[in-house]
């Protein structure tokens, strides 16, 4: 259960709120500070969160990022695969691992600016795993 939805008004409900505003605050952190690129999508594929990493790696800010599903941000994205797990996961809670071996380039990412201009594409593990909101 959500602690913001536990208790009565009062000191006690009020440092439950005051707890779960930090978690999130340190959550929201460790994605954005995380040394791997993370990004959630919604139900309908909208980004919804875009860490540094990807920022950094994409050439896209967040700020650009959210809000938009992977086919507007990046133009010619049609990568099956992966494609075929966001959808696995998203409608039937299933995870996947795209190896690098057979998907060595899912995403247009690039660790530095010469190699972006030399389109010289880093190699990706990309997991795909379905969260649920709430238990539901």
């Amino acid at each position: 259960m959500d602690i913001r939805q536990q208790g009565e008004p009062g000191p006690v409900a009020d440092k439950q709120a005051d707890v779960a505003a930090e978690l999130d605050k340190l959550a929201s952190d460790v994605i954005d500070k995380s040394d791997i690129g993370i990004f959630l999508l919604d139900k309908d594929k909208n980004i919804v969160c875009w860490n540094r990493w990807m920022a950094q790696m994409s050439g896209i800010a967040c700020d650009n990022a959210v809000g938009k599903t992977l086919v507007d941000l990046f133009s010619g994205f049609s990568n099956i695969r992966l494609q075929q797990a966001i959808d696995d996961a998203l409608m039937g809670g299933m995870s996947s691992v795209l190896s690098p071996k057979f998907n060595p380039h899912t995403l247009p990412l690039y660790k530095s600016s010469e190699e972006r201009q030399k389109k010289q594409q880093m190699s990706q593990l990309i997991m795909v795993k379905p969260l649920q909101k709430d238990g539901v």
